[in-house]
């Protein structure tokens, strides 16, 4: 399953370390690579999200669903 991960490094709501560790956890313990696993933390980003996020996930699904089975 693939996931596209967004963190904004000035939440207030979630703090970075978790989404870092959490991504941490998935690539070592889980062994998910970046061919599933797409992690982008964005700069002055807080608990929200932007057409920019909004722009990179439309990016991302694309690339999904444009992928050969």
């Amino acid at each position: 399953m693939p996931i596209f991960w967004a963190h904004g490094n000035a939440d207030t709501e979630i703090p970075l370390r978790y989404a870092r560790n959490s991504i941490e956890f998935l690539e070592q313990r889980l062994c998910m690579t970046e061919d599933v696993l797409s992690y982008v933390e964005y700069t002055g980003l807080g608990h929200e999200i932007t057409d920019v996020v909004l722009n990179d996930l439309s990016l991302w699904l694309l690339g999904i669903f444009n992928r050969s089975p």
